[in-house]
């Protein structure tokens, strides 16, 4: 088979998948008839120029170095019937090349800024749907993990009581943005290594909980108030021990219920999963959109492979944020008001002026006991060329140059050097660090190696 071939088939099989997000996410694809308005003038690779008309496409455009990236303007001609046809000469606004060709376009509607907010609202509760079963105005996502056949999931909700935790031995699984306990679960439980160290769990500890919360339309904080209140921890309810594993954003909402929250006394141990503690490049305002190509290519790339399917549910959340949004931000600088209607990521800006981060950031939490797992991800030679375009190696940490996402080495989320530094004087004892390196493990499956699961054991003591 011709390579083009093989591309256009790639290509075909990616919508495939695109539209099974969408799908999953609005019960039906959505289908708006063709806006007959003057085209919109687009934002250049989402500068911070302002918009003359809101637009009404979102255009996935191959550029001639083979990197995908979504345009935001009038619709755009896309190649049908088994055949490449170029997309013609994008609007000049735009990064217009020979070669560039539409390969998915997503179409939407005009809405008022309160309906935005209801959009971001069904994404997360569609990425968290345990944390809002009982369709309650506030998330209940605090569950116990139970045994399910071969492997672990959620079960019934905690429904803790006044000694429903005292003097136990409680563990604490806390998932990342845009994901679930579920589905960390169930990476685990899909190799001897995870499986074997959940069993360990169930006989060693009392109690084990998980914690489904909102991540984009909710802060850090407020997740870290809410698991506070559920596990309702006090004098007479005051747990021997609580180990915590968490993931990603997971590990700065544990930080915030143990150094700031948790009664003093509580003994905690903590592995932390690729936690952005000193924030992640990809939450700064100018880097949102580039997140959303960089996610987009990833799960191009990865071809559907079950490690990268959250880079493909993360941009499909983003998508449907940003096609709502984008239509009440015609006369404001978009990245910086997409950020602020996203809270849970803005409070992950890696910035000096992240003011959530810096409280965080002050020395606290002597009683916490922290470990880590970090990865510095260095992409196959073949198929991963595109990271070039959002990789700066060698460049200083915080570079203002908005068309990179970092900076130095990364786990395709997270700077690998963030991973680590609690506070400006002090890291994670390196005796308590596993790190990870090379083309195997990434932000998405560091429950799917067997080191990771030693390295909690021996953090636990299990």
């Amino acid at each position: 088979m011709k390579r083009d071939e093989q591309a256009h088939e790639q290509d075909d099989a990616f919508r495939a998948l695109l539209r099974d997000q969408r799908e999953k996410l609005n019960g039906v694809t959505r289908v708006q008839p063709a806006a007959k308005k003057s085209p919109a003038k687009l934002a250049s690779r989402y500068g911070t120029q302002r918009l003359v008309n809101p637009p009404l496409h979102m255009n996935l455009v191959r550029r001639a170095s083979g990197v995908l990236e979504w345009e935001f303007g009038p619709s755009l001609r896309r190649a049908t019937s088994g055949t490449r046809r170029m997309a013609g000469r994008l609007p000049s606004e735009s990064v217009a090349e020979p070669g560039a060709e539409v390969i998915d376009q997503v179409t939407f509607e005009e809405l008022q800024p309160n309906q935005v907010t209801k959009v971001i609202d069904k994404v997360d509760r569609w990425l968290t749907p345990l944390a809002w079963e009982a369709k309650a105005l506030r998330p209940e996502g605090l569950r116990v993990i139970v045994k399910d056949g071969g492997g672990f999931k959620l079960g019934p909700r905690f429904s803790g009581g006044k000694a429903a935790l005292h003097r136990k031995k409680v563990f604490l699984f806390i998932h990342g943005t845009a994901s679930n306990c579920d589905k960390n679960l169930t990476e685990l439980s899909a190799h001897d290594d995870g499986l074997q160290l959940l069993t360990a769990f169930s006989k060693h500890y009392d109690v084990m909980l998980g914690f489904d919360h909102p991540t984009l339309g909710t802060t850090p904080l407020l997740n870290a108030i809410d698991l506070d209140r559920q596990l309702g921890l006090h004098d007479s309810n005051m747990p021997a021990s609580i180990d915590i594993v968490t993931h990603s954003r997971g590990g700065i909402v544990s930080r915030w219920f143990l150094e700031q929250l948790c009664p003093p006394g509580v003994r905690a141990h903590v592995v932390l999963l690729g936690c952005p503690i000193s924030g992640t490049s990809l939450a700064a305002p100018a880097n949102i959109k580039r997140l959303l190509d960089l996610f987009t290519n990833i799960a191009h790339a990865a071809g559907g492979a079950a490690s990268f399917v959250p880079f493909l549910s993360f941009a499909t959340a983003l998508t449907e944020i940003m096609a709502a949004a984008f239509s009440f931000m015609a006369k404001t600088p978009a990245p910086d008001l997409l950020l602020n209607l996203l809270p849970g990521l803005a409070a992950q800006q890696r910035a000096g002026n992240n003011g959530e981060l810096l409280r965080l950031r002050r020395p606290a939490g002597a009683g916490c006991e922290y470990h880590a797992v970090t990865a510095n991800f260095e992409p196959p030679k073949i198929g991963w060329n595109f990271l070039k375009a959002f990789n700066k190696p060698g460049a200083r940490v915080l570079d203002t140059v908005a068309d990179y996402l970092f900076a130095g080495p990364n786990d395709l989320v997270v700077d690998t050097n963030s991973m680590t530094m609690l506070d400006d004087a002090r890291a994670v004892r390196e005796s308590r660090v596993l790190r990870f390196k090379g083309d195997t493990v990434h932000h998405c499956n560091y429950l799917s190696q067997p080191e990771t699961c030693r390295h909690i054991r021996s953090a636990f003591k299990v």
